[in-house]
């Protein structure tokens, strides 16, 4: 097991004590140990097609990036923050774009006003 993996799950096993949740504590250890022996048993040579397979998702839980003293942002939020520049950058664009419109239109305005006073 990482160190870091063992200082999570310490974490967490002081959170489940203090907040008395017993019940999942003692199945959290379970869960623990039971990893601990079938890694064991994988090294050994155990054929790992008998192991049901669990798909981690792509980005690591927000815990580890706290655990590095970082503030952790998953791919999603990497994503929506590009987006989001991408959204400001185009209404920057717009909002020149129409004040340049405005401007034209000032201007028109002014010489139809002394067009129309010749």
């Amino acid at each position: 097991m990482k160190a870091e993996n063992f200082e999570i799950n310490e974490y967490i096993k002081e959170y489940l004590t203090y907040n008395e949740y017993t019940n999942t504590f003692e199945c959290f250890e379970a869960e623990i140990r039971t990893k601990q022996v079938s890694k064991k048993l994988m090294n050994i040579n155990v054929n790992p097609n008998n192991q049901p397979q669990v798909t981690k998702s792509i980005d690591p839980p927000r815990i580890y990036g706290m655990m590095k003293g970082e503030q952790a942002k998953s791919r999603r939020e990497h994503l929506l923050e590009k987006e989001l520049g991408e959204i400001q950058r185009k209404y920057v664009q717009v909002l020149a774009a129409a004040r340049q419109i405005f401007s034209i239109s000032v201007s028109c305005i002014q010489l139809i006003t002394e067009l129309n006073a010749v």
